[in-house]
Order: structure tokens, then C-alpha cells, then sequence
């Protein structure tokens, strides 16, 4: 196998993804460091096209020692089937990766950015790309194990596993789909504040996503167990990691952008750090809350125990929330709301990145997606002195109840309600502000 033969392939593209994460705060922009910027977004994708080629010869050739022919295949199996554990196996994650790559590198030729200058589009590319290194990394570490790149010594006589179906594709092109526009939507917010020309991009990824969505969660509830996974969460990495994504979309689409959209446009007496204090209230006290409440739907003893263990992590997360606000004091403050926004990014990619390390961060998943839905109401509330305050105190504690009568349903069928409670109430109040969507 090409990673075994040569062991330096896999350690330098982890090196590149990570190059890709930080590539915004790389000395590469200027016009005479093009060769440079090249380079760096050439090679992950060229390592990763290597191993996928490696992958479809060993299939095509019946390599006996690939762990994919040893494990899933016979020596009469005819190349249909081979083909089909190539887009349902490794080589669908590969396949996946490349293709987010690819699309990140190439995003300055969108159809959405045709009228931007070619500032907007270098910011645009510099964003996406980014935000798939940083993706990437945590692919890698997940759903590409080193056991998956080593040659069999001791082969089965009989194949050890079943081949997949056809709908494992379906999830990953979904998956990557979802991954591709959270990327465009997190890469045009930052610039709203200081241009409206990545507007039609975001307003496409918006539609896309309001499609893509419905039907990831809808892939993950009919093919994942769900007792079965939270009995063996490590054991199922690619379970976990469509949690993850669709957690992260979510977020992005119902509480990100929405607010992005209003800030700068409704807030006509602005209270920007009472506004702050009282979101960073609200996701201390409604995500541990929630995790207790949850207990039941993963198999606590106590619900105790989960209120103790929900609080742990909730401190964990807005500690580093705290830390990524400072960044503005960086120059990373490029919103209406730096603070509120560097906030928002850590706890909607917060919680699904913890699932990576711990299972238990499944715990916050229903508090964090109700504290962007209240985070996008607390300037409703403190920043319109005109508007009466009963009414919009009494819209706040409705989503506080729907949030705990939703909790009777079995989960996920819980999340993905209230990823819809969500979405409902983000775009209402986007709805609500004169030109917050048109941009007019």
C-alpha cells in the first residue's frame, strides 16, 4: 500500500490540513506569492488523489493484502461489487475530503461571487479554506485509522464484513454537501460587516442548506441505532462523525447567520456587553440544564450524574469561548459583533467537536442549539426599549417550554425537532428586520 510504503504520505497531510487551518494567518496574500499559495493548497489534495488511486488499483487488482479486498471481498466477487465497496467504503471518505478540498481551493470561481472584486474573492477562498483544513484534521483523525492504510499479515479465509449499501453513499454526499456550505455560510458572514458582495452567497447556501439539512438528519435517524451507538459511540466513528456535522450545519444555519444578518440592521439602542453577559448566562445555565434533563434518553442512573457531567463540559466550552472572544483584540473583528460572533462559532462547533473526544457532550446538544435560538432573542429584548417587554419575555419562555416538551419525544427525533423550533424562530426574527435578508 502506497501510506505503508511510503510513511511520510499521511504525517505530511496532516501537516497540510493543519497549514490549511491556520493558512489566514500565513504572510501568503501578497500578488508576487502566488507559487507559494499554490503550493500550499495543491498538495493536500494531491496526497489524498494518491491514496484514492491507490485504493481503486488494489479493488480493481484484487490486492489479497488490502485490508478493503481481505475483509470484504472474494476472489469471484466481479468489479460491480468492487466498485461498490469503493463508493461506500475508505474510498468514499477519501472521495469526500478531495471533493471538500477541492471545492475550498476553487471557490473564487463560484457563479455566487461572478461580480465580487478580487479582494472579496481571495477573502472568500481564504475562509473556505480554512475552514475545510480545519474539518479535515478532525476527518483524519477519526475516519482514517492507520489500521486502514497497513497490509494484512494474518488474511480471513472468508470475507469479515458486509459490504455497504448504496445509501452510505447517499449520507456522504450528503454529509459533504452540508460540510461545503457551512463553509460558504461561516466564510460570508465574516466579511457582512465590511461588504454586502458575498450577500447572494450566503443567500444560496441558506437554500441549499434549508434542503440538505432535513434529509442528513433524516439519513442519520433511519440508519443509526441510537441505543446501539451511545452503548459504543468510538465504535462507530462515522455515526458519530454525521452527528457531528449535521449538529454543526444546524448550528450555523438557525443561529449563526440569523444573527449575523440582524446584527448592525434592528439594534437601534445598542447594549452590546449586557447583551453578551446575558448569553453567556443563558448557555450556562440552559445546557447543563437540559443534559440533566436529557438523562434518560442515554442511560444515566442519575440525573444527577448527567446535570454534574453537562456542567463540567459547559464550563470547558465557554472557558474556550471566552479565550476565542479575545481574538478581536487580534484584529480577527471583521463582524458588527466580534465578540458575539467568535461566541457563537465556539459553542455551535464547540458541541460537535466534543463528541470527537467524548460521548458525553451528546448531552448539550439540545441546550446549545436553545441558547442560539435565546441568543438571537436577547438583543430583541434589551436593545428595543419601544417594544414591551411582556410580550417579548413571554416569547423567550415559550422556547424554554417547547425546548422541555420536546424532551418526552425519543431522541434524536428531540434534536431534530428542535433543530426546526430553531430554524422557525431564527428566520422569523430575520423576517422581522427590513432588509436583513435582502441586504436593501
Amino acid at each position: 500500500m502506497l501510506a505503508e510504503s511510503q510513511g511520510w504520505i499521511m504525517p505530511l497531510l496532516f501537516l497540510g490540513c493543519l497549514l490549511w487551518a491556520l493558512s489566514p494567518m500565513l504572510p501568503l496574500h501578497e500578488p508576487h506569492q502566488r507559487w507559494q499559495r499554490w503550493a500550499l493548497h495543491a498538495v493536500p489534495p494531491l496526497l489524498l488523489f494518491a491514496l484514492l488511486i491507490d485504493r481503486v488499483h488494489a479493488l480493481l487488482t484484487h490486492d489479497v493484502n488490502h485490508p478493503e479486498v481481505a475483509t470484504l471481498l472474494t476472489s469471484v466477487d466481479a468489479w460491480p461489487v468492487r466498485l461498490q465497496v469503493l463508493f461506500t467504503g475508505q474510498g468514499a471518505v477519501e472521495g469526500a475530503m478531495l471533493s471538500f478540498m477541492a471545492f475550498s481551493v476553487l471557490s473564487p470561481r463560484l457563479p455566487s461571487l461572478r461580480g465580487a472584486v478580487p479582494t472579496t474573492r481571495s477573502a472568500i477562498q481564504r475562509r473556505m479554506v480554512a475552514h475545510a483544513g480545519a474539518w479535515c484534521a478532525v476527518l483524519m483523525t477519526t475516519l482514517l485509522p492507520e489500521s486502514a492504510y497497513e497490509s494484512l499479515t494474518l488474511l480471513p479465509p472468508q470475507p469479515t464484513q458486509t459490504v455497504g449499501a448504496w445509501s452510505v453513499l447517499f449520507a456522504v454526499v450528503l454529509a459533504t454537501l452540508v460540510l461545503i456550505m457551512a463553509g460558504e455560510l461561516v466564510s460570508a458572514t465574516g466579511l457582512m460587516a465590511t461588504t454586502r458582495e458575498p450577500r447572494l452567497l450566503l443567500q444560496r447556501a441558506v437554500m441549499k442548506m434549508a434542503v440538505a439539512l432535513p434529509l442528513l438528519w433524516w439519513c442519520w435517524a433511519i440508519h443509526v441505532d441510537v441505543e446501539a451507538w451511545w452503548a459504543r459511540p468510538n465504535a462507530d466513528s462515522k455515526a458519530t462523525l454525521g452527528l457531528l456535522i449535521a449538529l454543526f450545519g444546524t448550528a450555523v444555519t438557525t443561529v449563526h447567520v440569523p444573527a449575523q444578518l440582524v446584527e448592525g440592521r434592528s439594534h437601534t439602542n445598542q447594549h452590546p456587553t449586557r447583551t453578551t453577559v446575558a448569553v453567556a448566562f443563558t448557555a450556562l445555565l440552559m445546557m447543563p440544564l437540559f443534559g440533566g434533563w436529557m438523562s434518560d434518553a442515554f442511560g444515566y442512573v442519575a440525573s444527577a450524574d448527567a446535570l454534574w457531567i453537562a456542567l463540567r463540559l459547559t464550563a470547558v466550552l465557554l472557558l474556550v469561548a471566552g479565550a476565542f472572544m479575545l481574538l478581536p483584540l487580534l484584529g480577527m473583528d471583521g463582524a458588527h459583533r466580534p465578540e458575539l460572533w467568535w461566541f457563537r462559532v465556539v459553542i455551535g462547533a464547540g458541541v460537535p467537536v466534543g463528541l470527537v473526544f467524548t460521548s458525553d457532550a451528546a448531552l448539550l446538544v439540545q441546550g446549545a442549539l436553545l441558547t442560539g435560538t435565546l441568543s438571537l432573542m436577547w438583543p430583541w429584548i434589551l436593545e428595543h426599549q419601544h417594544r414591551p417587554q411582556r410580550y417579548a419575555a413571554a416569547a423567550s419562555l415559550s422556547v424554554v417550554l417547547v425546548g422541555w416538551a420536546l424532551m418526552w419525544l425519543p431522541w434524536p427525533l428531540t434534536v431534530t425537532v428542535q433543530a426546526v423550533v430553531a430554524g422557525t424562530v431564527a428566520w422569523s426574527v430575520v423576517a422581522s428586520v427590513p432588509g436583513a435578508w435582502s441586504g436593501r
